[in-house]
């Protein structure tokens, strides 16, 4: 936790594990990050996004069974399909529904292979969008209605930048209900690039308010907290983490300077300034024993580390 000695008084220690009562509390949003980890059924109005990131590590059948569309951003695809090169009996079990982006790291045999198994492709050659916002777009079309979802499910888009198109004329519908993206990959690596995927939570958040995306590495779950009072809540702590009585998180405020406060962090701030070029809440804790809150005057993200091990 860094903060000044002039900022020690805005801020409590609490044991690791801490109790308080969730809910009963003045709320403008509610979040349940963690229920790809700990619910069994499928969610609705759910997507799993594949980056062009290896995903060795990681749970992908556990995720795939949890999410109702399947999108692999350009090379993403060949990760997906090297991660059954040990059993590839399984892979024709797990074929995306769309393999989307400009196709400069797609390998031609591995489109072949995933589109004569029913995939449908589609080229996006704007660079004024990277491929996690193509595939971001695909997923609001795909969740907007049947109309909709059968012309990207037959690749009927123009290929230059038709998927964005199509999906900024949703901008005056209204009422659109809330999609969750979560984003295997996009973290880690090269800097510009991980920098580049937390700007997309801005940017679409700013955009399409009914899109909630989660980015999950082998460490953390990554994702927006916005302007307002946020309630994290889960079973327990041991549904994401069972390494940790306070599992490690952080509140960056990569915008503008926001004002913190919390219940159910080990370090619980009230009124504490925070900026990117002044004091931030890193190395912070997840002392709640059912979930926390966090009231911030503007959006920030939010790290929590995971481990299953």
């Amino acid at each position: 936790m860094l903060y000044t000695d002039t900022q020690k008084t805005n801020v409590v220690e609490r044991p690791d594990n801490y109790d308080f009562e969730v809910g009963g509390e003045s709320l403008d949003h509610q979040l349940r990050p963690f229920q790809i980890f700990t619910d069994s059924t499928r969610q609705e109005r759910s997507c799993l996004l594949f980056l062009n990131t290896p995903v060795q590590s990681m749970d992908l059948k556990v995720f795939w069974s949890r999410t109702q569309l399947h999108i692999c951003a350009d090379g993403a695809a060949n990760h997906l399909y090297e991660y059954f090169n040990s059993h590839p009996e399984d892979r024709s079990r797990y074929v995306p529904d769309l393999i989307i982006g400009d196709f400069d790291s797609l390998k031609p045999e591995v489109a072949k292979y995933y589109s004569g198994l029913g995939t449908t492709v589609i080229k996006q050659e704007t660079q004024w969008s990277t491929d996690f916002t193509k595939s971001a777009y695909a997923t609001i079309l795909y969740f907007a209605g049947p109309e909709l979802r059968a012309k990207l499910l037959k690749g009927d888009v123009d290929g230059y930048d038709g998927l964005g198109e199509l999906a900024h004329q949703l901008l005056e519908t209204p009422g659109l209900s809330d999609i969750r993206i979560y984003a295997l990959g996009g973290i880690g690596g090269r800097f510009d690039q991980t920098i580049s995927s937390v700007a997309q939570l801005y940017k679409l958040k700013n955009t399409f308010n009914h899109l909630h995306t989660f980015f999950i590495s082998d460490s953390d779950i990554i994702f927006l907290l916005r302007k307002g009072k946020t309630l994290i809540q889960y079973a327990n702590k041991q549904s994401f983490n069972v390494s940790d009585t306070a599992p490690k998180c952080g509140l960056l405020p990569f915008g503008r300077e926001t004002i913190l406060s919390s219940q159910g962090l080990k370090y619980d701030m009230t009124n504490w300034k925070s900026s990117i070029q002044g004091n931030m809440s890193t190395s912070n804790g997840v002392a709640g024993t059912k979930g926390f809150s966090v009231q911030t005057s503007d959006d920030i993200v939010m790290t929590i580390e995971v481990s299953f091990k």
